[in-house]
């Protein structure tokens, strides 16, 4: 039975290190605002892996637009860090 908390380390161990998700020297990063598109805030990367032989998709994202189809497959990421 669990009868205390999840984490026993000491006050000043909980301020950084792996296991608490803090790292020496990180700042938090400035808020994205939802309504706008934060593009001076974010960067774009577009994943990609390689052979694709196991990773090939039967139905990739098709949008139509402008009586032509885009098809999406693949991941990509927005991130606060270049």
């Amino acid at each position: 039975m669990n009868g205390g908390p999840l984490c026993r380390c000491s006050a000043r161990a909980r301020r950084n290190g792996i296991r608490h998700g803090v790292y020496t020297g990180e700042q938090q990063f400035p808020k994205c605002i939802p309504t706008q598109s934060n593009i001076e805030k974010l960067y774009h990367y577009r994943i990609t892996v390689s052979p694709p032989t196991n990773f090939l998709i039967k139905a990739p994202t098709i949008i139509g637009h402008d009586e032509h189809e885009f098809l999406f497959s693949g991941f990509s990421m927005f991130s606060h860090y270049k």
